[in-house]
């Protein structure tokens, strides 16, 4: 009772596909992948690869700094000039002072302005004015010596 089975075709879809779409090809029909291409690696080419992308990134970071140093001296230099106006303009208004006050001086200095402060104080203008005229030269008085000679006479 041994019956040799038959081998039996693949089971394929019996269902048609659907629109435009195109059945999947089979494992067995697929191309096999291109190898990649595979190379000596140079060292030299890689150390001064290596070195040329330091350099780079040096360069960069030193352009970098140098800006930002720029930045700030930019920085200082607009607040010190901030304070340089501030203090002329003080300087400005210390000087329109000093002048009112200067003129106030000159205006009450003056002949005219002393003459009417001192009527408005009672004072009177003489009618004869007396000058002295000084006689004789006046001498000053001998000075005692610095040893302290002091005798009661």
């Amino acid at each position: 009772m041994t019956a040799a089975l038959a081998p039996r075709p693949p089971v394929t879809s019996r269902r048609p596909p659907a629109g435009n779409a195109v059945p999947a090809p089979r494992r067995d029909q697929r191309p096999a992948p291109a190898r990649p291409r595979l190379e000596v690696l140079d060292q030299a080419a890689a150390r001064r690869r290596a070195r040329r992308r330091n350099a780079l990134m040096a360069a960069f970071v030193l352009v970098l700094v140098g800006f930002f140093l720029v930045a700030f001296v930019h920085a200082s230099l607009v607040a010190g000039q901030q304070d340089l106006d501030e203090m002329r303009t003080r300087i400005a208004e210390l000087q329109a002072e000093k002048a009112s006050v200067q003129r106030g001086i000159e205006e009450s200095s003056s002949p005219a302005r002393i003459n009417d402060r001192a009527g408005e104080l009672g004072m009177v203008r003489a009618e004869d004015p007396v000058f002295l005229a000084a006689v004789r030269p006046v001498t000053p008085a001998p000075v005692a010596p610095a040893g302290g000679d002091n005798r009661a006479g």
